[in-house]
C-alpha cells in the first residue's frame, strides 16, 4: 500500500511571482539573541546605522536621531516645516487632532477651518460640526473631550455629537471631515473638500474652495459644477 509523503525533504523556498524572497543573511541575521542595548556590541551597530543611513536621506553630513515619543516627531515636523503666522488644514478626527491643535497653537500656526467658519458667517452661512466616531472604543472622541477641543478652537458654531451614527449614515458621511454645504432652501449643493492638494499637501494660496463653494452658494443659491470630495480617515464605526 503506497503511503503519501507529506514531508518534502529539501529547503523550502516561494517560486512565484510576488513577495521577494528574505534574503539568506537577513534570516542569519534574525537567529543572533537580543543585543544588550548598553553593551559595546549595540554602540557598535549604532554607529554603523548612523554612518550608512546618511544613503538613505542622500547626504554626507551626519545624521541626528531625535529619541522622542510621537508627539515629539509631530513637534518636530512643525517646527521644521512652518513658521509662525502660517496657516495649516486640520482635520477634526478627535483627540489626536486635539494634540496637533495643541501644538500648532503653541507656535502662533493658523487653523484653516475654523477660519472658514468665521469669514462665511460674514455673507448668512452658518455652521455646525458633527462628530459621529464610536466614543465608546475611541473615549479619545467622547462628548468631554469635544467640549474641551471647541473651546481651545474657539468655535463659533455648535459642536454635536450623534451617538447613534445615525446622522452620518442618513447622509452618507464616509470620513472626517466630510462637508455639506446647503443653500437657504436646505438643497445641497456643495460636497467638496477645503482646499487643493498638490503631493497630499494643501496650496496655502489664496481663499479655500469650501469658502469660495458656501460664498457661490450665499449669492445664487447653487454650487460650484466642479466639486473633488473631502479626503481624511474613515469614520470610526460602531461595530453592532
Amino acid at each position: 500500500m503506497a503511503i503519501s509523503n507529506t514531508i518534502r525533504p529539501g529547503r523550502h523556498f516561494l517560486q512565484i511571482p510576488g513577495p521577494t524572497n528574505v534574503p539568506d543573511r537577513v534570516l542569519r541575521a534574525m537567529d543572533y539573541p537580543t543585543i544588550d542595548h548598553r553593551g559595546p556590541d549595540f554602540a557598535e551597530l549604532g554607529l554603523r546605522v548612523l554612518d550608512r543611513i546618511k544613503l538613505i536621506f542622500k547626504t554626507s553630513e551626519p545624521v541626528i536621531i531625535f529619541p522622542a515619543s510621537g508627539t515629539g516627531a509631530w513637534e518636530a515636523a512643525m517646527v521644521n516645516t512652518l513658521s509662525a503666522g502660517d496657516k495649516i488644514l486640520m482635520f477634526e478626527t478627535g483627540h489626536f487632532s486635539t494634540l496637533w491643535y495643541d501644538i500648532a497653537h503653541k507656535f502662533k500656526l493658523e487653523i484653516d477651518f475654523v477660519k472658514d467658519c468665521n469669514e462665511v458667517k460674514n455673507f448668512g452661512v452658518n455652521s455646525v460640526a458633527i462628530c459621529s466616531n464610536d466614543v465608546k472604543n475611541y473615549p479619545e472622541d467622547s462628548f468631554e473631550n469635544m467640549i474641551e477641543f471647541s473651546k481651545d478652537n474657539k468655535f463659533n458654531f455648535p459642536y454635536v455629537i450623534d451617538e447613534t451614527q445615525e446622522i452620518a449614515k442618513n447622509y452618507d458621511a464616509v470620513c472626517t471631515p466630510d462637508f455639506f454645504g446647503y443653500n437657504k432652501d436646505l438643497e445641497l449643493q456643495y460636497r467638496g473638500r477645503i482646499r487643493e492638494l498638490k503631493e497630499l499637501k494643501p496650496v496655502r494660496s489664496g481663499e479655500s474652495e469650501l469658502y469660495k463653494a458656501m460664498k457661490q452658494i450665499s449669492e445664487t443659491g447653487i454650487g460650484p459644477e466642479s466639486q473633488i470630495p473631502s479626503m481624511g480617515c474613515n469614520i470610526k464605526w460602531l461595530n453592532n
